[in-house]
């Protein structure tokens, strides 16, 4: 997929410190159509105190649906691109309807990270009535994936709450055949 000139960009970045467990932040810079004449603009950000990488990637993408779905035909949308650098939300977007028939557990059984976001994505995503797509880039390319990501990362340093889903001590997998460790 390329980028469509026509389209609405919406960039989005999250970010934990000290990941996992740490405060985090995600934001959204919105890239207008050529048309418009109108500058880039932060669209969103919020900071919270404990959280994970995914989670704040996996919030980007859901406020930003919800952005789409709210004010996408009102403001004369006909087009939406969503720009993430995270492969997490990427790939999830088209397991995340398997999983949730899968009982929210993975192709090997095991439960599938942030259930609790991907069921958000999921319902959010049916209440778009604007063609939108969900692409993926690799960060720091361009000027306004920078913003995005330093718009994220401000968030994470002004935390205003707790983030819910998230749990500490969560069990991963090990490095060693055959085993699984708490993190």
């Amino acid at each position: 997929m390329t980028e469509d000139p026509y389209a609405l960009k919406l960039y989005i970045d999250g970010n934990a410190y000290n990941n996992p467990g740490a405060a985090g932040g995600y934001a959204c810079v919105a890239e207008y159509p050529e048309a418009w004449n109108r500058a880039p603009e932060v669209i969103f950000s919020k900071g919270f105190y404990e959280t994970t990488n995914n989670r704040m990637e996996l919030q980007a993408c859901i406020h930003a649906l919800k952005h789409v779905a709210d004010q996408g035909r009102s403001i004369g949308l006909v087009r939406v691109q969503i720009i993430t650098d995270s492969q997490y939300v990427y790939d999830g977007q088209r397991m995340a309807p398997q999983w949730r028939s899968n009982g929210w557990k993975n192709a090997s059984g095991r439960p599938v990270e942030n259930p609790d976001l991907w069921k958000k994505f999921l319902s959010v995503r049916l209440r778009i009535k604007v063609r939108t797509e969900i692409m993926w880039r690799k960060g720091r390319k361009k000027p306004i994936l920078n913003a995005v990501d330093r718009a994220a990362k401000d968030a994470g340093k002004m935390p205003t709450k707790p983030d819910r889903g998230f749990r500490s001590g969560k069990i991963g997998t090990s490095r060693i055949s055959g085993g699984a460790s708490s993190l």
